[in-house]
């Protein structure tokens, strides 16, 4: 079975949310989860069932019932055999389109009787997974969750404005042979970045450090702070191993994920 429609065949859509329970509080600058909420999108074709979720993005207000909402909206193209590529035209991006989107990769997996990795081509093999520290109590307790992850070569750690280069540094003791990701979900100004970037030259990538302005990313909208921002970039280089400073720009997030790009 390919993307394209199958007009012969009936679904049946089907709507409603889960709540899952994380085992610890997950922390990031300014949000902790204690429970992840989806909304989970079931589509019934032939005796078989395409499943797709979506958790969307608490900051866009993509929340579970309002992707739920808007994938009811599309009940009859769904229902009448749209295929992926029609889905893009149907429903914007977001966690709605992407528990659809899923559902029918799922589906079309099931009637081909093959993986969803074997249909796209891509050759079956290990790969790494980021393991993700959220912020801690303090420095010496997120070291202790970078340590207990001894399976995970890259580790991404959460910061925010309270000591986050002690927080790092132990991190980085703990676990001198992990590649990091500092992923600081805005939680800098401009100034704050400028002062501990020099202290990040280790890293592998900053990410989404500088704090949200009008709905943009400060660095997004502002070409003088994109240069002090690479100047930084720069300073915590100091010669071979350079810092990247990633930004991004909500309006330019086109699945509910924010892509890093280097300046």
């Amino acid at each position: 079975m390919t993307g394209r429609s199958r007009a012969t065949r009936k679904r049946k859509l089907s709507l409603h949310t889960e709540l899952w329970s994380v085992r610890t509080p997950f922390r990031i600058s300014g949000k902790t989860w204690e429970q992840v909420h989806l909304a989970v999108c079931e589509i019934e074709e032939d005796g078989r069932v395409g499943r797709g979720e979506g958790a969307g993005v608490y900051y866009l207000d993509d929340e579970p019932a309002a992707m739920s909402r808007q994938i009811a909206t599309a009940a009859n193209h769904i229902e009448s055999g749209i295929s992926r590529e029609q889905l893009l035209d149907v429903l914007p991006a977001g966690g709605a389109r992407n528990a659809v989107d899923c559902a029918l990769w799922d589906l079309e997996a099931q009637h081909a009787g093959r993986s969803v990795w074997n249909l796209v081509g891509i050759e079956e093999g290990p790969i790494d997974t980021t393991m993700t520290v959220g912020l801690e109590s303090d420095p010496a307790a997120m070291a202790e969750k970078a340590a207990a992850a001894c399976e995970f070569r890259i580790i991404k750690v959460k910061l925010d404005g309270d000591r986050p280069v002690e927080r790092i540094r132990a991190v980085r003791e703990a676990r001198r042979d992990a590649r990091l990701i500092v992923d600081v979900n805005q939680g800098w100004d401009l100034a704050q970045l400028q002062r501990f970037a020099p202290a990040t030259y280790r890293l592998n990538l900053l990410a989404e450090g500088l704090e949200a302005e009008g709905g943009r990313s400060v660095t997004a909208d502002h070409a003088d702070q994109k240069k002090n921002a690479a100047s930084a970039s720069r300073c915590a280089g100091s010669g071979s191993a350079p810092a990247v400073i990633a930004y991004w720009s909500r309006s330019a997030s086109s699945a509910g994920s924010s892509p890093n790009r280097a300046l």
